[in-house]
């Protein structure tokens, strides 16, 4: 049986003192706010200015950036076909089992283009193309504008500075000869680094490392869209740069997939050469065979004559294969291009997208005011602390008393 509670009018008092509880906290917690503000004004209103100054200088000392995107369509110009079967089959029956196929999924997916951006020799090639400002129209690489004409903020360089000395220090003390390679003890010995591995500068590295900074690219798989962003401090810049981004990047993968297609091509033409050269062979042997057993018509004679018949047959269906392969991998050479098919494209902004100068001033005087309250909140917990540390540090005799204050 289920209780029966009746709503007497001690039940209904406590119900609605229990749902106006919470707007009695709220009204509570304002009016302790309100008495705390009053009862410390004067230090709330020097770090509230205090909050204001600082914000201000931080504010005003990081340079605007402005953003250009450019959203654009990946698609490529030929479609899979029966002839990757006819390759695969190719292989099988000259012993190679390498896939050589260029209708595979590419290596270069959409997916992994911030990889391709975040790689070093992307980024110098990058770091080559010429830009100029909206004021000046006076041309300079990518390298220089981001190293020698961006701004950084103040901070940097004190917090750069004893890193610099470090390094200054360090190069006195180990660069005994600039040119060490061209000495005689080394001249005409083998270098350890091969000459296929390059290897890269400081100044090279740290530019890379910038224009990296600047860059972003984000792929959309549901769309199948991919972006390309570029946020440097001058809107011309940033719209050369992000064009130039795109270019990039169409031409990286563009050579990846005609090295790939020659490749094979060159693959395919090894197969017809082959295919080309049994067919022939087997012609031949037919026909000798066929000259030498011409008078002869036995059984054994008439099955061998059969038998080389249908190896002939079946290379001259591989030549037909080879050469349709041969054929069609030339064609590709001109037709496998990746495009973009360009939805948004490059334009120069208007307006920067940052930093907020005010909400960097509203943010930090909300910090400098919440520091108050929370310094009175710590203080005499950590005085409390102090003491019972002072407490279990004093003697096993106790504390000694004070002497007494002499009376007037």
């Amino acid at each position: 049986m289920q209780a029966f509670v009746c709503n007497t009018p001690r039940n209904i008092h406590t119900m609605t003192r229990s749902r106006r509880s919470t707007p009695t906290k709220i009204k509570a917690f304002l009016q302790l706010a309100a008495s705390y503000c009053l009862l410390h004004r004067t230090l709330l209103l020097r770090t509230a200015l205090f909050g204001v100054g600082a914000g201000v200088i931080i504010a005003f000392s990081l340079p605007q950036t402005y953003t250009v995107e450019i959203t654009a369509v990946p698609k490529v110009t030929w479609t899979r076909s029966s002839i990757s079967r006819q390759d695969n089959l190719l292989s099988l029956l000259s012993g190679n089992l390498v896939n050589n196929n260029p209708d595979d999924p590419d290596c270069f997916r959409p997916s992994l283009y911030p990889h391709i951006v975040a790689s070093t020799p992307f980024l110098l090639r990058l770091a080559e193309i010429p830009v100029h400002t909206l004021d000046d129209t006076t041309t300079c690489t990518l390298g220089h504008y981001v190293d020698h004409v961006q701004r950084t903020p103040w901070w940097n360089y004190v917090l750069g500075a004893p890193k610099l000395a470090t390094g200054f220090v360090r190069n006195l003390l180990t660069a005994d000869d600039p040119n060490p390679a061209d000495t005689p003890d080394t001249a005409g010995k083998p270098t350890a680094t091969p000459p296929a591995i390059r290897r890269l500068s400081k100044q090279q590295l740290r530019t890379a490392g910038r224009i990296f900074r600047c860059l972003h690219t984000e792929t959309d798989e549901d769309k199948f869209t991919v972006s390309f962003r570029a946020t440097l401090q001058d809107p011309m810049v940033a719209a050369l740069v992000a064009d130039s981004f795109r270019v990039h990047m169409q031409t990286y993968i563009q050579h990846y997939r005609d090295v790939k297609a020659r490749r094979h091509l060159a693959y395919c033409d090894t197969l017809l050469q082959q295919a080309r050269t049994d067919y022939f062979k087997m012609q031949e042997t037919l026909a000798a065979y066929e000259d030498s057993h011409r008078q002869l018509n036995g059984f054994q004679n008439r099955q061998e004559g059969s038998r080389l018949r249908l190896q002939k047959n079946r290379a001259y269906q591989a030549y037909l294969q080879a050469e349709t392969n041969y054929r069609e991998a030339q064609n590709r050479i001109t037709a496998v291009t990746p495009l973009y098919s360009v939805i948004t494209p490059a334009e120069v902004p208007q307006h920067p997208d940052g930093p907020g100068r005010w909400v960097i001033v509203l943010l930090t005087t909300l910090l400098a005011v919440g520091c108050v309250p929370l310094g009175n909140y710590l203080k005499p917990r950590i005085g409390r602390l102090r003491y019972w540390k002072c407490k279990r540090r004093r003697p096993a005799g106790g504390l000694q008393p004070l002497p007494n204050r002499p009376t007037a």
